[in-house]
């Protein structure tokens, strides 16, 4: 009988630190958010262990061509010439399951570069950035590690254009 429980207890330990090595062991896909390497002209709006997200000029109309379009999500909103407004619209995740990393952009657009959009956007339960956004400031760049089903972006309008209108888009991929 002892030398079943030794056995036993040796298998248990042997089993715990093998599992030990492998929660630790980092895979290729695992990124180290905190120490991340943004571009030079970043404007950094979030940094945390879950994910980075910044504003870039540099990273503006960057070409997605890599990407493949089903595991791409995409949603927008328009918004009329002279409107003070506000809503929300939801972007399903493309990959919600855990250990994944998801990677978007988010973009105000209009041919007025002066409009002014405040972007409220959450993830799951937890807010994910608060700010006002120019189109003239650059796209906002996301990078996370999250199980939402989907990030949500309500908009408040700070200031509207007399002549021109503009888009709310998101792309996640």
């Amino acid at each position: 009988m002892k030398k079943f429980i030794t056995f036993a207890l040796a298998l248990c330990l042997a089993f715990s630190a093998t599992l030990v090595v492998f929660a630790t062991t980092p895979t290729e896909e695992e990124i180290d958010f905190m120490n991340y390497d943004f571009p030079e002209d970043a404007i950094i709006l979030y940094q945390g262990e879950d994910g980075v997200i910044y504003q870039s000029k540099e990273m503006s109309n960057v070409n997605l061509s890599y990407v493949n379009p089903l595991e791409m999500t995409y949603e927008s909103v328009w918004i009329d010439k002279n409107k003070y407004t506000n809503g929300a619209f939801d972007v399903k995740n493309p990959h919600p399951w855990i250990w994944s990393t998801t990677n978007g952009t988010l973009k105000v657009q209009s041919e007025d570069p002066n409009v002014a959009v405040k972007l409220v956007v959450s993830a799951g339960v937890s807010i994910v950035f608060n700010k006002t956004i120019k189109p003239a400031d650059g796209d906002v760049h996301i990078e996370f590690s999250n199980i939402a089903n989907s990030i949500s972006i309500n908009y408040f309008v700070d200031k509207a254009s007399r002549d021109h209108g503009m888009r709310i888009m998101c792309w996640l991929w």
